[in-house]
């Protein structure tokens, strides 16, 4: 079933160590750690970011490009 675009609250169970992701991404508050995720996701899609490429590829390939630059400029 489709995500409602309007929903402005969820309920969902999380593991022990979604938890602690949450805490640590919040300095202590799972709803901070929930709100800088976001923020961070926003970013990525930014940089060009796609949720079906693995970060690592990405960061990779930011990596070369970057090096790509710096080596032709």
């Amino acid at each position: 079933m489709p995500e409602k675009i309007a929903a402005q609250h969820f309920n969902r169970r999380i593991s022990p160590a979604e938890v602690q992701i949450l805490h640590a991404a919040g300095f202590g508050s799972k709803t901070d750690g929930f709100r800088n995720l976001l923020d961070l996701y926003q970013e990525l899609h930014n940089m060009g970011y796609r949720c079906d490429v693995s970060i690592r590829d990405f960061f990779d390939n930011m990596e070369n490009k970057f090096a790509y630059l710096a080596n032709n400029r």
